[in-house]
C-alpha cells in the first residue's frame, strides 16, 4: 500500500525549479507550505490574469503554473 506524503510530492516542474535554485545557492524562493497555498488559491481564479513580482528561479511560479485554469494568463517578472 502506497502513503500519500503531502511534503514528499511535488509537481515535476516544482520539483525542477527547486533543484535549479538550490544548485545556484538560492535561499529565496517560497516555502513548500506556501507553494502549496498559492496553488491552490491560484486555482481557483477563473479568467483574468495572475502577476507574480519577483520570480527568482521560479519555484513560485511553477507552484502557481501546477493548478492554474486555462483560461487565465499567468504573467511572471523578474529583474
Amino acid at each position: 500500500m502506497n502513503t500519500y506524503r503531502s511534503n514528499t510530492i511535488f509537481p515535476c516542474l516544482v520539483a525542477e525549479t527547486k533543484e535549479l535554485a538550490e544548485s545556484r545557492g538560492f535561499t529565496g524562493s517560497c516555502t513548500d507550505e506556501t507553494g502549496r497555498l498559492l496553488s491552490v488559491l491560484t486555482g481557483q481564479v477563473k479568467g483574468g490574469k495572475i502577476l507574480e513580482i519577483g520570480t527568482g528561479f521560479g519555484v513560485g511560479s511553477a507552484w502557481i503554473l501546477s493548478n492554474i485554469q486555462p483560461d487565465v494568463q499567468f504573467v511572471s517578472v523578474e529583474i
